[in-house]
């Protein structure tokens, strides 16, 4: 290779690993920023992402570009000139957040495509992430929310940090949670040999390790002081059930005598260790957990009346729904004297299904439930064809993702925050980008 072409090649190298970077900053900017649930701020979002994609693209060392990306850009911009959105002045701000999540799930498909730089995007998304989480700790005095009880004396404080939201801060450190716990094992069964004593496991364990496993407290740390009830029950759930089955599936695959025991026995300790983490931040945050679930049953009694108001406004236009961004005006409409304590309050409808159906009716919900469940598909057959390496993981833990966020997601509204749901589509194309990557 010539020098001047060396230098290129040196050149786009480092231009696409500033892309791995450049677009957890984004998102961790987009954090910073109230969710950038604003038109405003949902336009510099997808400006910036559209110019770190358009950068992998022009500098990337790949052969070609998938067909997946160009299909999904001619839908959205079918279903917009089509006018399926409904009205443009209305719809504006969520058909930028559309296009901007685009942009995040197609660099995350390229990048996806090379292992290297996979592992990058991984390791930076879960660091910023945790920046997050450090932050919300530290300013925690003056950014909790404050909730009572109904009586005069018994009060409780949310973490909710920048978003205004107890639950979404609580989404996004489960999202973290689980990406972190993954990562650990993943290095654990691939990086960390399996013959040698248990503090020797700490020494090798890469630096990408040591971040991941300060995530994990930070993130776990984060979801309890949230005292999202939905939250860390499905985080809890999804990572003890994963970790159930990676032990036994490993178990099964192992030869017999002390083999299996030895191969075990990182994700053991990693059970054990986590356990005993979060049974401590359970025990020092566990006065304020009980309250919020003293009035779980008053909750439910609530989320159940807003379901049947915004059950009822949908079927007035079940097909094509209101058109995007109509949530706020069909809110206002049927509010009344009686249900305006729990419409103004709520301010959501506490189920995605449920305000994708008003906003875009039954067609353009079908097209949303379809794209999730065609990128799902290609995720699944990666994670069944693939074994004890970062292309098998990173799939895992976007399904486990996919499972915490839809569960959450039908009783709270967090994937309605334009951040949160780019920090879903970025990985979503990072698990889709491993069934077609490719070398260098």
């Amino acid at each position: 290779m010539s020098d001047r072409a060396a230098s290129r090649f040196s050149g786009q190298n480092v231009a696409v690993f500033f892309a791995c970077f450049a677009i957890p900053a984004i998102l961790f900017v987009a954090h910073l920023s109230q969710g950038a649930d604003t038109l405003i701020a949902s336009a510099w979002a997808c400006l910036a992402a559209a110019l770190a994609l358009a950068l992998v693209l022009l500098l990337h060392p790949f052969e070609r570009l998938p067909a997946s990306i160009l299909l999904l850009t001619l839908l959205l911009g079918g279903t917009v000139a089509g006018g399926l959105t409904g009205n443009w002045y209305q719809a504006r701000a969520e058909i930028v957040q559309l296009a901007a999540g685009l942009a995040f799930w197609s660099a995350g498909i390229l990048l996806a495509q090379s292992r290297r730089l996979l592992g990058l995007c991984w390791t930076s998304l879960i660091a910023g992430i945790a920046l997050f989480g450090v932050l919300a700790l530290i300013s925690y005095p003056l950014s909790a929310t404050g909730y009572t009880d109904g009586s005069d004396t018994s009060a409780i404080t949310r973490l909710s940090f920048s978003f205004g939201s107890p639950n979404v801060m609580a989404s996004l450190m489960g999202v973290g949670a689980i990406l972190s716990a993954v990562h650990i094992t993943y290095l654990l069964r691939t990086r960390v040999a399996s013959d040698i004593p248990r503090l020797a496991k700490i020494s090798q364990m890469p630096r990408s390790g040591y971040i991941s496993a300060l995530a994990l407290l930070i993130c776990a740390s984060c979801l309890l002081l949230s005292l999202s009830r939905a939250a860390i029950t499905l985080t809890l759930g999804v990572l003890a059930v994963w970790l159930t089955i990676e032990i036994g599936l490993r178990a099964r695959q192992s030869d017999s005598g002390d083999a299996p025991r030895r191969r075990r026995r990182p994700l053991i300790m990693l059970a054990v260790a986590a356990a005993s983490v979060l049974l401590i931040l359970l025990t020092l945050s566990s006065g304020q957990i009980g309250a919020r679930s003293g009035a779980l049953g008053t909750d439910s009694m609530g989320r159940w009346e807003i379901f049947s108001e915004y059950w009822a406004a949908w079927q007035e236009h079940p097909l094509f729904g209101f058109g995007l961004g109509s949530f706020n005006r069909v809110n206002e409409s049927i509010t009344t004297l009686d249900n305006a304590w729990r419409l103004v309050t709520m301010g959501a409808a506490h189920n995605i299904l449920l305000q994708w159906l008003i906003q875009t009716g039954i067609v353009g919900t079908a097209i949303m439930v379809s794209v999730w469940l065609w990128m799902h598909g290609k995720i699944i057959r990666v994670a069944a064809t693939q074994s004890n390496n970062s292309i098998h993981y990173i799939a895992i833990a976007a399904l486990l993702v996919s499972v915490f966020l839809i569960l959450h997601n039908l009783v709270d509204f967090s994937l309605e925050i334009p951040s949160i749901m780019w920090t879903y589509a970025f990985l979503l194309g990072l698990a889709c980008g491993t069934s077609i990557r490719k070398r260098a």
